[in-house]
């Protein structure tokens, strides 16, 4: 009978024996073989490139069941370890397969591990029906946002627990309080706390973010760019993003026009439906700054246009930096640190880095390093755009580098080290973003431990 699965090592063998000693060109072979779904492997995630599935049908047999195992459903979504032994069975699905099977639902974004000692994962999908009691604060005063969409996918609301769980801890003062049910969940970060509910008889999600004024546009962009990750996947989905008029109960406006409309430089006007009229800037700003707005517009030419425009130096002006070992080489501005990186002052090489690094970020499974890491992504965009041309510079390269070792399974904490002072003593070139940069910087070396 065909083998279900082989190691790496045995998958290799196999080509050898096929005629193919490539170690380049077998890499290459399975990746063929996975974007064809004839045999998976995923060689890019350390907690799965060890396994080679030969049967995709395999992998969907071995989880399906534990989605419908009635322990599972009966404790509302939680799955032990120990229930794979008793669902599946032994002869096709070994006890050596188990936590490879827990992985995939992982990187499926079907379920997350619960915190404590005994080894249990949520399944959201699983989760019970009935709403908690958040009146309080759904009435709070805070920012709204809607996604409308044509159809609403079954599965949006339980991958955006999958997603979010890091921001949806029970809290420790209400042992029994619900933070996740099956169409909806309360985030909590930096004092703030966001509501997302998904109604599929109206095939909508809401999102109502309570706190600081100040700090919500934060939290809300975190749920929006989870959101916006699911529909990038599930193409061809329509969904209206839809922003509540402030005092009209029930008065939405699609954010698009709203953005058209300050493109087209319209101050205000009576959305349909509204008594009075509202400022269209204010109605953006409630959302998110002029900064993302702009990048979201064009992020290739309107990000390089703002690096363009600030990494020009007034007359007579000489910006003070004492950042890492710099070095002027060949009189044509470039910079060279010391460790041989070289420096172009140029804004396309920045904006690169600065991909290359939320690229890095994005990749990465989500945890409270993660976090911690596009939060300081968001910051050093915010430093390259006020900042002297070097230090701008420097901070992307160093903010690249340490983003590359800390996605790495053992990063070398050396260069974690240096990365993290080159990119600490660039920030200093602007005094307001020194210090944020610093403070999150310090909870990155503890996720970290250097």
């Amino acid at each position: 009978m065909r083998e279900n699965f082989v190691t790496w090592e045995k998958y290799q063998q196999i080509c050898r024996e096929l005629g193919e000693k490539d170690e380049q060109a077998q890499r290459d072979l399975a990746g063929f073989l996975h974007i064809l779904g004839i045999a998976l492997n995923y060689r890019d995630d350390p907690r799965l490139c060890d396994t080679h599935v030969l049967n995709p049908r395999w992998v969907t047999e071995g989880i399906y069941p534990l989605l419908r195992a009635p322990q599972v459903c009966e404790r509302q979504g939680v799955l032990e370890a120990a229930d794979l032994g008793a669902v599946l069975d032994a002869k096709d699905y070994p006890a050596s397969k188990h936590d490879f099977l827990l992985r995939l639902m992982e990187r499926f974004q079907l379920c997350f591990r619960l915190s404590g000692n005994k080894e249990r994962y949520l399944v959201p999908e699983l989760l019970g029906e009935n709403q908690p009691d958040i009146k309080s604060l759904l009435e709070a005063p805070g920012l709204g946002f809607r996604y409308q969409y044509e159809v609403l996918p079954e599965g949006v609301l339980p991958r955006f627990i999958v997603q979010t769980h890091i921001y949806s801890k029970p809290d420790p003062h209400e042992a029994h309080a619900q933070r996740r049910w099956r169409t909806g969940v309360v985030l909590e970060w930096n004092d703030c706390q966001a509501v997302v509910r998904a109604d599929y008889r109206e095939r909508r999600v809401d999102i109502h973010v309570t706190g600081p004024e100040a700090r919500r546009r934060e939290l809300l962009a975190v749920v929006r760019e989870k959101f916006e990750e699911q529909h990038r996947d599930l193409k061809g989905l329509e969904v209206d993003e839809r922003v509540p008029v402030p005092g009209e109960p029930g008065v939405t406006v699609s954010y698009r026009d709203l953005l058209q409309r300050e493109e087209d430089g319209e101050e205000g006007y009576r959305p349909e439906g509204a008594r009075r009229k509202v400022r269209v800037v204010d109605m953006l700003n409630g959302v998110e700054t002029r900064l993302s707005r702009a990048r979201r517009r064009d992020p290739e030419r309107r990000f390089s246009q703002k690096i363009e425009h600030h990494h020009h130096y007034p007359p007579g002006a000489s910006p003070e930096f004492t950042g890492v070992d710099m070095e002027e080489v060949h009189g044509d501005k470039n910079v060279q640190d010391n460790r041989g990186a070289t420096f172009s002052n140029s804004p396309a090489a920045i904006k690169q880095m600065l991909q290359n690094s939320y690229n890095t970020v994005q990749q990465m499974p989500t945890s409270e390093l993660k976090v911690e890491l596009e939060r300081l992504a968001g910051l050093v965009e915010q430093f390259i755009v006020s900042a002297p041309p070097e230090p701008a510079e420097i901070a992307s390269d160093r903010f690249e580098a340490l983003t590359k070792e800390a996605a790495k399974p053992k990063p070398d904490k050396e260069w974690l080290k240096l990365s993290a002072k080159g990119l600490g003593e660039a920030a200093q070139a602007v005094a307001s973003m020194s210090g944020p940069i610093i403070t999150v910087l310090d909870k990155i070396k503890g996720y970290l431990g250097f």
